[in-house]
Order: C-alpha cells, then structure tokens, then sequence
C-alpha cells in the first residue's frame, strides 16, 4: 500500500515531490505520547529531524533503516519517472510566462483595463496596456530566464531517454521564446555543466549523494 502511495503522488506530475517521514516534534502532544510509551530513541538526534533520514522512533512494521530506504525509493523513482526538478520548473515557469503574455496582449487588444472598485477587468473605454498586468509579465520574463543556465546540464546529466528527450523539447521551447542564448548566460551553463559533472564523478562509484544540510541554530525563549 505504501508504494501504491508512492506511485499515485509521482502520478500527479507535479514539478516537485516532497516524501517525508512522521517526526514527533518537541514540544508536540504527539511527541510527548511518544515519550511516555517510550517509543522514542534516547536521546534524541535534533540533526535527523529533517523527516529525510532515518526514523527518530521505533515503528511497529520497519526500522529506521528501512524507512531511510523507502524515503530515498520515492525520491529516486520520482526523479526517474519526472526527470530533473529544476527542469519540470523550468518548464512551468515558461509556461506562464507565455500565458501571462497572450492573456496581456488579448486584454489590450480588447480594451479591457482593471477595475478597482468591482475587482475584474471591464470595458470601460480605457486605452492603452494594464501597466500592473504589464509589470507581472516582465516579472515572469525575468524568472523564466534565469533558468536557462539549467537547461543543458538538465539534458546532459537526465537520469534516462525520457528525461532527455523532455530537457531538449524545454530547451527547445526557450530557444523559440527567447532566441539565440547570449554569451553570459553560455557561460553560466558551462559553469553549472562543469559542476554537475564533478558531482555525478563522485557518486558514479556507487557513493551516496552529498545532502547539504544549513547548519542548526536552536534558540530557547
């Protein structure tokens, strides 16, 4: 049943996934219950409390290895299945993005302008672009871009044909909305490509991926 659930969230083609596991929190009824049937490891590890790891209580049905383990499945088989995260973003933000830009240029063409008072767009004999509606386009512009360095170390470093064949129909897209890439933004995939390949040079071996984790500060009122 776990892994059916596993199956129907990677089936809901989201751009990201996020399987965690049950942590009793300090602080929590629920971490309090588990303290007093003594479920909980002593002491209790605050630096694997990120519900990404093992478990931080003894399960009735599998050990914290095991949950470790299944954890790390969802993510892979939801890597394999949707290919690069950052790509399915890419991607959506592109999306928008030339929505937003067809719904301005139909707005305009219409004559339809923004009306505070009944909060929709009207007819109300307005001419001339929606300068808020213009400012949200350009804004989408800006953050579709800044995925471009991504998309050529997404394609060459995909877990599969299918993530491949996906990066290059994103990258394709940009280059139709965009055209030709400029230098900088070259320069910047290099960068990411030359990164990427020492990263997949060091897990090649069979090595586990390197987590970085922001440092803990725990502060007590």
């Amino acid at each position: 049943a776990l892994e059916e659930d596993i199956e129907w969230a990677i089936g809901l083609n989201a751009d990201l996934h996020q399987f965690m596991q049950l942590v009793p929190l300090p602080g929590t009824p629920l971490y309090d219950r588990y303290r007093a049937e003594g479920k909980l490891e002593d002491p209790v590890p605050y630096t694997r409390m990120s519900g990404q790891d093992r478990l931080i209580f003894r399960h009735p049905h599998f050990d914290a290895d095991e949950a470790a383990a299944i954890t790390r499945r969802a993510f892979r088989r939801k890597y394999e299945a949707g290919g690069p995260g950052v790509l399915n973003m890419a991607a959506t933000t592109l999306t928008g993005y030339e929505r937003a830009r067809a719904d301005l240029r139909a707005r305009t063409d219409a004559g339809l302008s923004w009306n505070p008072d009944t909060l929709r767009y009207e007819r109300n004999g307005a001419s001339g672009e929606d300068s808020f509606f213009a400012r949200r386009v350009e804004e989408l512009h800006t953050r579709a871009r800044e995925f471009i360095p991504i998309l050529w170390p997404a394609r060459l470093f995909a877990p599969n044909r299918a993530a491949r064949r996906k990066a290059a129909a994103v990258q394709a897209r940009y280059r139709r909305v965009f055209g030709p890439f400029d230098r900088t933004t070259q320069l910047k995939s290099a960068f990411l490509t030359a990164s990427a390949a020492v990263e997949h040079a060091r897990t090649a071996g069979g090595r586990r991926e390197l987590i970085r984790q922001p440092p803990m500060r725990r502060i007590v009122y």
